[in-house]
């Protein structure tokens, strides 16, 4: 029959007392022997007992129950353990095998490994898996000890030990899994424990030899400071060699390279002499021994070649530069033009090869260039001096003229442009400097009186007080010059913009619109006439004057007024107020042409215009629900601070540059003209004042066929040529009453001259008869005709 392997035929069934002495299972705890993967193991773990081996069951149950009776079974048993075991654990190998150590990890603290039931397979498997913890916690702590770790002060032994610890707490209750761990974690603490000892090794010599480095390098310095010779500091740095050695346990070798690199550093400085001392010089032992010089040393050799050449060229680099810092500053000189040529060629001559010719040629034509510059410079800066100079001189003569109103007047002026070329400067130009200027001034003058007015007591009454004292200034300077403040055009017209633009639904209005109207109150108040320069549009006076009417006459605040101001201007009344208004309006017309009791001056040459405008105004302000007597009042007051009557007819000077004298300078103008042209027949009343075709442009016709009068030659004048033509006039009176004294005298010296010539002639009663020539003499004493000579002489 087949044998069954661990059986033997006959023999072994046959009882031995001496093998059954042997072999008898005598629990004996001293010589117990470690029992093997069977299937009745201790549970490990949280693991159940183990089962057998899923082949023949039955059978090896039967065998286990057999083998007290017969211990050949036993001995069946071990082998069949011993042939079953490679084959679990190789299947353990190639399924860890088959996974990455995370992923096998994972598979762990899941449960889904359910092999690890066979004890065989679990054998295998945990002290594989062990050996792979250990393996990828050793990276984990190496990978940690070169970034994280403070080598100087943490341990080594703490970073392995933290690691293990957790890795056994995992799985070290798996003796297996400890088998494989251990050895392998185990030699990687070790190499941990090495490394942190080799680098606070290192560290130490390296603090060591960099201590010897400092002080030599220091010693090096300090005897540069002093003066002392390379050969007398070489010296020195070898005298320390014994100390080191001794006190700080550094061999003469390793201060060898502390020299070498002290020589390096002096390279560095391109202190070629030292450096050379330093390697170059014969060295001797302490006990005599000729040591030859450092860069002779096998080790050094290379090294110390390395360093004498770089010391040299440094040298030599340096010795360049210091040529380049001598043409870098003979080129500052000739850039600045402050370069001596002179000079410049004694030193290109006493120091060859720092300066090429091409240098002191190009440095030398350098300086010409920059002198000719500076020249031009300079004359660019008298000739932009020259010119804001002219400039400043204009405008501040514009300025005074602006104090005596003259602006209107202005004509081209002339000034140096920054080529010292002598420009025009048109009249109009003029007045927008000088009003601007003139605007910016007392807004600066406003605003430094302002700031000192900050700490009084009553702060906001002065500044108040300041503000309208410098509206009032500027207002009195525009009037003077009937000028324009752009600033409070362009918040008017704002505003009136702002207005037309909303509804009458009570919407709120722009602050434009407020700050517009608070304008115009102010300059209503104090010079009406500046409303029609600063407003050309009518209908925007027209809806101003409305808000300001309504607030003044019918108590309305400002939004309120400038409401009714909106509805006013636009118009938009029903049918029966639209009756109504017509018949006031009716009413206020036959007033006004009824009686000029209301309007407070003489009737103008003009009464019709006069009437149309009254009666335009009134209109407004019945719209705005004035009683038609305090209507016409109102406008009749509003019309005289609108005109100004000049020689009976009522003009319009709003829109037109006309001085506060301008009335008077035209009616004066006009006597003047009637008392030189006596021949044209007209008195004063017969010639009224007509605005011409441009601004500022008049024209004086005769009333009674309706005809210009050719003034000083023009049919059209200014107010300039009318002060001009004045101011030529008077001149010429003057002139007059100066000559006149000495003109009397000349006559007064011909009649004594004739006198005395028909004197001695003549008798007494004969010379003066009536009519004779000596009685003509006499009364020519208070003659003021020219004299006449005598028909018949003596």
């Amino acid at each position: 029959m087949a044998l069954v392997p661990g059986l033997r035929p006959i023999t072994e069934d046959r009882p031995d007392v001496e093998r059954s002495r042997r072999n008898a299972r005598v629990e004996s705890p001293e010589l117990r022997r470690e029992a093997q993967l069977r299937p009745t193991a201790n549970p490990v773990d949280t693991f159940v007992r183990a089962p057998a081996p899923p082949q023949d069951n039955q059978f090896l149950a039967l065998a286990r129950g057999l083998g007290a009776l017969n211990p050949a079974l036993n001995r069946f048993l071990d082998s069949y353990a011993d042939s079953a075991r490679p084959e679990a654990e190789a299947a353990a190998t190639r399924k860890l095998g088959g996974m990455t150590f995370e992923e096998a990890r994972d598979a762990m603290k899941k449960g889904e490994i359910t092999e690890l039931q066979n004890p065989w397979f679990r054998a295998g498997w945990m002290k594989q898996f062990g050996q792979r913890m250990a393996s990828w916690r050793a990276e984990q702590n190496a990978t940690a000890y070169e970034n994280d770790f403070d080598k100087d002060n943490d341990s080594a032994d703490r970073l392995a030990a933290d690691g293990m610890k957790e890795d056994l707490e995992a799985f070290g209750d798996d003796k297996h899994f400890v088998a494989g761990y251990t050895p392998t974690a185990s030699a990687a603490a070790g190499k941990l424990r090495s490394a942190q000892a080799q680098y606070k090794s290192e560290r130490l010599n390296s603090d060591t030899r960099d201590n010897v480095y400092s002080d030599f390098l220091t010693t090096v310095k300090a005897a540069k400071e002093d003066g002392k010779s390379p050969e007398e500091i070489q010296a020195l740095i070898r005298g320390k060699y014994k100390g080191n050695r001794e006190l700080l346990n550094v061999p003469n070798k390793d201060q060898d390279r502390e020299v070498l690199r002290v020589a390096s550093s002096l390279a560095d400085e391109g202190d070629f002499a030292t450096a050379k001392a330093l390697l170059e010089s014969d060295r001797t032992g302490d006990d005599g021994t000729k040591l030859g010089a450092l860069k002779d040393n096998r080790e050094f050799a290379a090294d110390a070649l390395r360093v004498l050449a770089l010391a040299e060229r440094e040298r030599d680099k340096r010795a360049h530069d210091g040529g380049l810092d001598t043409r870098m500053s003979f080129l500052d000189q000739a850039k600045a033009g402050k370069l001596d040529a002179k000079k410049l060629v004694e030193f290109h001559k006493a120091n060859p090869g720092v300066l090429e010719e091409s240098d002191v040629t190009g440095y030398i034509t350098r300086n010409e260039m920059t002198l000719e510059h500076l020249r031009k410079e300079r004359e660019k800066a008298r000739l932009e001096g020259r010119a804001a100079v002219s400039t400043s001189r204009l405008l501040s003569n514009d300025l005074i003229l602006g104090e005596d109103g003259r602006l209107p007047f202005l004509g081209d002026g002339y000034v140096l442009n920054k080529q010292g070329e002598r420009v025009a400067v048109s009249g109009e130009k003029r007045r927008e400097q000088a009003i601007s200027t003139k605007m910016e001034l007392e807004d600066a003058e406003a605003a430094r009186q302002m700031k000192a007015a900050e700490k009084a007591p009553d702060a906001d009454a002065k500044r108040g007080q300041i503000a309208l004292q410098t509206f009032n200034r500027k207002v009195d300077w525009l009037s003077r010059n009937g000028a324009v403040n752009p600033q409070w055009k362009n918040v008017m017209e704002a505003g009136a913009a702002g207005a037309s633009i909303v509804t009458t639904s009570g919407a709120d209005l722009p602050p434009s619109v407020a700050s517009g109207f608070e304008t115009y109150k102010q300059l209503h108040a104090k010079s009406p006439r500046l409303l029609g320069a600063h407003l050309k549009d009518g209908k925007a006076i027209e809806f101003y004057e409305a808000a300001r009417v309504a607030e003044q006459y019918l108590g309305q605040d400002q939004k309120e007024a400038l409401q009714t101001a909106v509805t006013a201007t636009r118009g938009d009344f029903t049918g029966d107020q639209s009756q109504a208004l017509r018949l006031r309006q009716d009413d206020l017309r036959s007033k006004a042409r009824g009686t000029s009791e209301w309007f407070g001056r003489n009737k103008p040459a003009n009464e019709s215009y006069a009437m149309a405008e009254i009666e335009k105004l009134g209109g407004l302000y019945l719209r705005l629900g004035l009683s038609t007597d305090n209507a016409l009042t109102e406008a009749a007051k509003v019309y005289k601070s609108r005109t100004v009557q000049v020689n009976g007819t009522d003009l319009y000077l709003g829109d037109r540059n006309a001085p506060p004298d301008f009335a008077a300078v035209v009616e004066q103008s006009i006597r003047d003209f009637v008392e030189d042209n006596p021949d044209e027949g007209l008195e004063a009343d017969d010639i009224v004042v007509a605005p011409g075709t441009g601004t500022g442009v008049w024209s004086l016709i005769d009333r009674t066929n309706g005809r210009p009068i050719r003034l000083n030659g023009k049919a059209a004048f200014t107010f300039e040529d009318l002060t001009r033509a004045s101011a030529e006039r008077l001149a010429k009176k003057a002139a007059a009453e100066a000559e006149r004294p000495a003109m009397v005298a000349g006559r007064r010296a011909a009649a004594a001259k004739t006198a005395r010539d028909f004197t001695g002639k003549l008798g007494a009663k004969e010379m003066f008869r009536e009519g004779s020539p000596t009685r003509w003499l006499l009364d020519q004493f208070d003659a003021t005709a020219e004299p006449t000579i005598p028909n018949q002489a003596p």
